[in-house]
């Protein structure tokens, strides 16, 4: 018997408390530019924490989407300056290592497509080249993105580490 006035005893009570409204936090997607800069800080960041010591140099382009976290999935290579096996995985790595690229920007679509361009490099004028290389790739998608007014099948962004 002892049981059953405590469960009643707590269930009065609960039922008099005046319930709580759940806290909600909103978070406004940042502008497509706004993105791609912090996208890319990202992206340097987790260059940083992978060994480069036995890379080839060259541009390796990766493809991607982000898990309801905001962590990349589905992490492919799509083209490469050449057939480079270790630079293709620094890259591959380099985008695993991204702890989270939310929130997207306005106007992303679920599993939005977004590649990278990894650039490892053994001097400043090489860097300089490929990054101009990666960067007129990324702009002109980013461009054709713009122009639409809706999302592109792929968002290019670029990194370069390496020397």
């Amino acid at each position: 018997m002892n049981k059953f006035v405590l469960a009643a005893a707590a269930a009065c009570i609960a039922a008099s408390a005046p319930a709580r409204q759940p806290e909600m936090t909103v978070t406004a997607n940042p502008s497509f530019t706004s993105w791609v800069q912090n996208a890319s800080r990202s992206l340097d960041r987790a260059m940083g924490r992978v060994d480069l010591s036995r890379s080839e140099t060259g541009i390796t382009y990766v493809r991607f989407n982000c898990d309801e976290n905001g962590k990349p999935q589905n992490i492919k290579t799509v083209a490469s300056s050449e057939r480079k096996p270790n630079l293709d995985r620094v890259g591959r790595q380099t985008v695993g290592k991204i702890r989270t690229l939310y929130p997207l920007f306005n106007g992303a679509r679920p599993n939005q497509l977004i590649e990278a361009a990894v650039i490892v490099a053994d001097n400043q004028y090489d860097l300089e080249k490929m990054l101009a290389e990666a960067r007129e790739r990324a702009a002109q998608r980013n461009s054709r993105w713009a122009q639409s007014g809706l999302p592109s099948p792929v968002v290019s962004l670029a990194v370069a580490g390496g020397f």
